[in-house]
């Protein structure tokens, strides 16, 4: 009978962690920097990615005023969180002002991290999201 509860009690803890990592994850795979003087916003483009597949991400990059920053310097990293499977780059394009898409390939299925740099000056600027790959 006290292993009947154990079994029962593990299923259900079980069902709680499953249930909070990824349904109660409201994250629509998009993150905003702001500092008054620059905003940067990464997003993910699709929300869910394919392993081993070529996945986009959108970066807006403005003055706190709406201006468009221009020929950026910009970088973008993936990694997958609590693995050892690497930190990889993506290359980034910029497809009109203000605006740039990144692409990175993941190589294998779960949660994976972005991060966006923007180097300047006065030091660099960091946003993270996160997405899935299926």
């Amino acid at each position: 009978m006290k292993t009947g509860w154990a079994f029962a009690l593990l299923l259900i803890f079980i069902g709680a962690v499953v249930w909070l990592r990824y349904v109660q994850d409201d994250s629509n795979g998009s993150s905003v920097y702001t500092d008054g003087r620059i905003r940067m916003e990464l997003q993910a483009e699709p929300l869910v990615s394919r392993s081993m597949e070529e996945t986009a991400f959108r970066l807006l990059v403005t003055e706190e005023s709406g201006t468009p920053v221009i020929d950026a310097d910009l970088q973008l990293f993936i990694s997958m969180p609590n693995m050892y499977c690497g930190v990889f780059q993506g290359a980034i394009t910029q497809s009109q002002p203000g605006v740039y898409i990144a692409t990175a390939i993941p190589v294998m299925q779960g949660r994976w991290h972005a991060e966006a740099v923007l180097r300047r000056e006065n030091g660099p600027i960091r946003v993270h999201s996160q997405f899935d790959v299926r």
